[in-house]
């Protein structure tokens, strides 16, 4: 699962998405998960870094993929899947949050369980 988070206009977001699909096709991974919480709660600007890592950490603890709230129309993607609704996941293990900021503000952070972990 990876849980963008860019403080930008739709642009900004195409492009995020571009990325994460080029990083798919690298590690030949498919149907990976990708929600937003901008959607949800606005640009935070500087606090938003912390909400990416506290959702996908809810997202590691109950393996349940949180929708992005106000998409109605996904892109088309290849790599990439886009949840209209929550839905439940195999076992969630590893989560990548990336925050993409005004000015070049950039930072991505990859969560996973511990060995042995339940949630």
């Amino acid at each position: 699962m990876c849980t963008p988070t860019p403080p930008a206009p739709p642009q900004g977001d195409a492009v995020e998405l571009s990325a994460i699909e080029a990083v798919a096709a690298q590690a030949s991974l498919r149907d990976v998960p990708v929600s937003s919480h901008k959607g949800a709660i606005g640009h935070l600007l500087h606090i938003s870094g912390a909400v990416g890592p506290a959702g996908a950490s809810q997202a590691l603890r109950t393996g349940i993929i949180p929708p992005t709230a106000g998409l109605v129309t996904p892109e088309v993607t290849h790599r990439v899947r886009l949840p209209l609704v929550s839905e439940h996941a195999p076992p969630v293990t590893v989560v990548a949050v990336n925050s993409f900021g005004f000015g070049g503000n950039n930072a991505s952070v990859v969560l996973r369980t511990g060995a042995g972990s339940h949630p």
